[in-house]
């Protein structure tokens, strides 16, 4: 039950922030998702709720333009 708790309060993954996001410029299927690979009307985190249930686990911020991709200190 505790983890239900969580789930509940924990903020939805937002796509347009993911880097897995992307416009596919098709007006019947206006966004994709690449870490699912699919494209859809609505945004991916929609589509994979009402389809798995559960919230988009793949989600990763994306890198700004021109950023290399942080990694990690050893």
């Amino acid at each position: 039950m505790e983890s239900e708790a969580l789930c509940v309060n924990r903020p939805e993954p937002d796509c347009t922030s993911c880097k897995h996001h992307f416009v596919t410029y098709e007006s019947q299927w206006p966004h994709g998702c690449r870490a699912f690979e699919f494209k859809s009307k609505q945004l991916p985190r929609i589509t994979v709720r009402q389809s798995s249930g559960q919230e988009c686990g793949l989600w990763e911020p994306r890198t700004p333009p021109g950023k290399p991709p942080a990694t990690p200190r050893t």
